[in-house]
């Protein structure tokens, strides 16, 4: 289903953009799907309810609406080594939009139907590391973000590296408290994205928005990571 819909994409774009063009949107974007569909295998025995309970025999709606959102998040991501003329120039940010649309409601469908999972956990988080990243690379490349919001997107892949190397270190690595300031900040720096790439508004405006985001964003981080070393409540 994946090459499908990216196939078409490009079958699409073919139509309205030089071969090379496309090319060089098919490479990343694939390369992306990639990145993607190995996430969704890794994880594919967290399809259950719960460690102990019994691998669920089908993905159900919530988990196929997380796939969905990842591969908007790569079309957008196919746009990083390509500009969009002409009308096509509101398609990253339309796709990256959609891919947050669907982030809204993925986990609602879940929770709704009985079919949270561990697997669904893990994806949404993925994916939501994975599309943000994306999503901020064009918007550097674009020129509708400044180069140092790049930190936006690769701060949780830093956190994670981190916590990794201590656990390896054999230092104390606590569970972080549930905040919903986690979930909070990352929506605004997914609205921050889907408006920067949409040609409405240029810099220095999205560029003073996006550092505003930045700080606290890179704060909680900061938190996070007191928390998670320490055991202190951030």
């Amino acid at each position: 289903m994946a090459a499908f819909a990216l196939g078409g994409a490009a079958a699409a774009l073919d139509a309205r953009w030089p071969t090379a063009r496309v090319a060089r949107w098919t490479a990343v974007a694939v390369g992306l799907a990639a990145c993607e569909l190995a996430l969704f295998g890794y994880g594919l025995d967290r399809n259950r309810r719960g460690p102990e309970a019994p691998l669920l025999p089908g993905l159900g709606v919530a988990n196929a609406m997380t796939l969905a959102r990842g591969l908007l998040a790569a079309g957008v991501g196919g746009f990083l080594l390509v500009d969009a003329p002409g009308g096509l120039v509101w398609a990253p940010g339309a796709l990256f939009l959609g891919a947050v649309a669907l982030d809204g409601v993925d986990g609602v469908a879940a929770r709704r139907l009985g079919r949270v999972t561990t697997l669904g956990s893990f994806l949404d988080m993925e994916f939501d590391s994975l599309g943000l990243l994306a999503g901020v690379l064009v918007g550097i490349a674009w020129g509708q973000l400044p180069p140092w919001y790049l930190l936006a997107g690769l701060a949780r892949y830093a956190f994670v590296a981190g916590a990794t190397r201590r656990r390896r270190r054999g230092l104390p690595v606590h569970s972080l408290p549930d905040s919903p300031r986690r979930r909070v900040l990352a929506v605004a720096q997914m609205l921050v994205v889907g408006g920067a790439l949409l040609p409405v508004v240029g810099p220095p405006a999205t560029w003073a928005v996006a550092t505003v985001a930045l700080v606290p964003f890179l704060r909680g981080f900061l938190v996070d990571w007191r928390a998670l070393c320490r055991g202190m409540d951030g």
